[in-house]
């Protein structure tokens, strides 16, 4: 079994000559449900330290409509423009011709991103061992730049996976077709 954060280091590490990173990675999964991380040194896990957590990117939309009209919540497209304005760092969303400033409703935003990572860092327990940080999971540039507000010297040992939203399934397939190769075949 593989844990979605643990495929997305399986995949930076092929995307990277092959090799696990030295030290201890601290792999941050923010997708759009829940917000997973996973611990391990080179390879092996540090499953005491790593979990998950009920709020990401769609929690955050959700307080951002919550504040507006909790109605739209249930309303998926809404909630989709709420979404995009946050990754995508538009400063506003429209919504019947009403446009919406996202600078507005950043505390709310905030209050979850700050839950999140409360969470996480309880879980990990102290970050002064960790040595990297990979981002990944489609709300990585947006939890990204909470981490970095929070914890600003951690950010020179930060990184950003280079396709967030599918890193964790190429791992995947990089197992899978490992496991393939030394099974022969099909």
């Amino acid at each position: 079994m593989i844990v979605q954060p643990q495929g997305a280091l399986i995949n930076f590490g092929y995307q990277n000559g092959g090799k696990p990173l030295d030290g201890l990675t601290l792999v941050v999964d923010a997708g759009g449900g829940t917000l997973d991380w996973y611990l391990c040194e080179g390879m092996v896990p540090y499953w005491e330290r790593s979990g998950a957590y009920p709020k990401a990117m769609l929690a955050c939309a959700w307080a951002v409509a919550d504040k507006i009209n909790p109605r739209w919540r249930n309303q998926t497209a809404i909630v989709g423009r709420i979404d995009t304005a946050l990754l995508e760092e538009h400063e506003s969303f429209t919504v019947q011709a009403a446009q919406y400033r996202i600078a507005d409703y950043r505390p709310a935003v905030e209050q979850v991103l700050d839950e999140s990572l409360d969470h996480m860092v309880s879980t990990v327990g102290s970050l002064n061992d960790v040595d990297h940080v990979l981002f990944t999971g489609g709300g990585a540039s947006v939890f990204r730049a909470h981490f970095h507000k929070r914890y600003p010297l951690l950010r020179k040992i930060t990184r950003m996976d280079e396709d967030p939203v599918f890193s964790n399934v190429r791992g995947f397939q990089i197992v899978a077709e490992n496991d393939l190769a030394a099974r022969g075949g099909w």
